[in-house]
């Protein structure tokens, strides 16, 4: 990965590193000392998945390609980044924490196009993704990086390439939304405002209502079109989002039951635990106990 810097150079150490023939799996800590203004060019594709997130936080990007005059977005928990197509971020102070997957150019050639045939709505769509089933699958592959166990390369080539259908499923998807009055869903700027609401949300999840005045809509027109949009309801994508928090935070803090069921809204630590149970088939106590174990 080459990096040109207009600013302090980022201090970065490597925790852990798994490789296999499909990808190769990277825990890293990164920090700088002051705002960054910074474009990083990947020789690889690479999917990342932020393992800390601080709501103060403001990271912004956009992809630089040949005469792209397209505006900054915001970088969201998961990102993904083309290899050969440069990034130029800009974020406030910041320590983040993140596992990697960098994947094989070979092996995702076979599933997509070269980067260099991407347009701007497929790179902007690569900034900030919001899919439960991604997230879930990077916290398992940073789980492993950091206690690999029996038949590791085979668990991590798996996970790999289940990541990289997904990634181009949910692609080729938000590309699909983009037009409300052909689909009868939401555009991808409803789309993202909502996901984005309800991802940086804590304790109190928003209302429909809420949700359906921040773009504009009625709530029936809401509902109706989010689920045209993702295949889900709301309330089930909510409880993805909550389940995906759950995790992170059971594996990557002490953090007390009652202290991430009030994070996540739950009134009592009772309802979540019955939640967590009820998704994941385990307690809150016995998933943390279980990664424990492994670390």
């Amino acid at each position: 990965m080459a990096r040109i810097l207009s600013v302090e150079p980022l201090h970065t150490r490597l925790e852990a590193r798994l490789e296999s023939a499909v990808c190769r799996i990277e825990l890293l800590d990164v920090s700088w000392p002051a705002p960054v203004d910074v474009t990083v060019v990947e020789d690889e594709p690479v999917l990342e998945f932020a393992l800390n997130t601080a709501p103060s936080v403001i990271s912004e990007g956009r992809f630089c390609m040949d005469g792209s005059t397209d505006r900054f977005g915001r970088l969201g928990t998961t990102m993904f980044k083309p290899g050969r197509v440069p990034l130029h971020a800009l974020s406030t102070w910041h320590q983040p924490y993140s596992v990697r997957c960098i994947f094989s150019s070979e092996h995702f050639a076979r599933l997509q196009p070269p980067s260099d045939q991407w347009d701007s709505r497929d790179l902007n769509a690569c900034l900030n993704i919001h899919d439960a089933s991604i997230d879930a699958s990077m916290i398992r592959l940073a789980q492993e990086a950091r206690a690999p166990g029996f038949a590791t390369q085979m668990l991590i080539d798996a996970c790999a390439t289940s990541l990289m259908v997904e990634l181009i499923r949910y692609l080729r998807g938000d590309k699909r939304k983009s037009d409300v009055k052909a689909t009868g869903g939401l555009s991808t700027r409803q789309l993202r405002l909502v996901q984005d609401r309800i991802v940086t949300a804590e304790c109190t999840m928003p209302s429909i209502a809420e949700l359906a005045a921040l773009v504009g809509i009625s709530s029936r027109h809401l509902t109706r079109a989010f689920k045209q949009s993702t295949g889900r309801t709301v309330g089930a994508y909510v409880e993805s989002v909550q389940l995906s928090k759950a995790k992170l935070w059971l594996a990557e803090t002490d953090l007390p039951i009652k202290v991430i069921a009030a994070r996540l809204g739950f009134a009592h630590a009772a309802n979540f635990s019955s939640a967590f149970l009820r998704s994941t088939l385990q307690s809150p106590n016995v998933f943390r106990q279980e990664h424990r174990k492994r670390r």
